[in-house]
Order: structure tokens, then sequence, then C-alpha cells
């Protein structure tokens, strides 16, 4: 259970998705914003679903494998949002 993140096992992964990584960003100001983010993260290798949440400044992206934390990071700061954590939790 991840102490930075303890709201993160609510979100389950579904069959198959092995990796839950939760990500603090900072900038997510309206809807379009989180389309954005989500967009950009599913580009990522390996990424199997991505939703971000503008009200809680977070995105949660669930995969099979373990990511990347450089790549994702990139992802969202690519396009002018700040990643404040990171935090990946095997399930």
């Amino acid at each position: 259970r991840s102490t930075l993140f303890p709201y993160t096992t609510l979100f389950r992964s579904p069959a198959g998705y092995k990796y839950v990584t939760t990500m603090r960003i900072d900038g997510m100001m309206c809807g379009q914003c989180e389309v954005h983010v989500q967009e950009n993260l599913r580009k990522v290798e390996g990424v199997k679903s991505a939703k971000a949440s503008k009200s809680k400044g977070t995105a949660i992206v669930k995969s099979d494998e373990p990511l990347s934390r450089e790549a994702l990071e990139k992802a969202v700061t690519g396009i002018g949002y700040d990643v404040l954590d990171i935090d990946s939790m095997e399930m």
C-alpha cells in the first residue's frame, strides 16, 4: 500500500492490468486539460489506460508491465504541466 497515495487502492485494475501508477500533476484547469494529459499518457509505450482528474490533480495510469517514470513525466511536462510526484504499485 502506498503511503503517498493511500486512495490508490480504490482504483483496482481490471483483469490483465498488473500495475497502477498515480501521478500528481499541477496545472490542469479544465476538462480539455484532462483530455490532453490522458491522450499524451496513452502514447507512452506500455500504457493501457490513463485517466486524469483536474479536481484531484492526478492521473491514474494502468499497465501490464512497469512503466518508465521518465517517459510518463516527459509525456506530461512536454505539454506544459508539472509532475509533482509519481507512485507505482503492483496490483
